[in-house]
């Protein structure tokens, strides 16, 4: 009997951590500069907005709720352009991306090159997700 309740919970473990995986989500955000840290917001398909700092790695350190509707529709426009768009990653020394994340893989598109400047739909996209994320009263995540 130990044998399937060890079995079963292990089951339960896989699925639970495979569904979780399968929830996308957008990541937006920008940096650079002399101090390279990057100040960004991860979106989730539940409502859940997570803000966050970092040099190389973000910790997410704050987070806020909007409702699942605009989650879903923020990551549908973000898939569209990610779809469309493919590829772009022309970075200057300050620089502002917009990432889709969807089933264990991030595709990001990052721009602040003069000399190679981002499509306004994808301009436009982010300006309209700041303005639905920056604005948010965030707490701060215990640890």
């Amino acid at each position: 009997m130990k044998f399937y309740n060890c079995i079963l919970a292990i089951a339960i473990l896989f699925s639970s951590h495979f569904c979780n995986a399968q929830d996308d989500a957008v990541v937006v955000g920008s940096g650079g500069g002399f101090t390279g840290a990057v100040t960004a917001y991860k979106i989730t398909s539940k409502g859940k907005v997570f803000k966050g700092n970092g040099v190389t790695d973000i910790e997410y350190t704050a987070c806020a709720k909007i409702k699942k509707s605009k989650a879903k529709k923020i990551i549908r426009s973000v898939h569209q352009q990610v779809d469309a768009i493919k590829s772009f990653n022309h970075p200057g020394n300050m620089y502002t991306f917009i990432a889709i994340e969807s089933k264990g893989e991030q595709t990001r598109l990052t721009w602040g090159d003069n000399k190679i400047p981002a499509p306004e739909n994808l301009k436009n996209l982010y300006a309209d997700i700041m303005n639905s994320v920056g604005s948010l009263r965030y707490k701060t995540i215990k640890k």
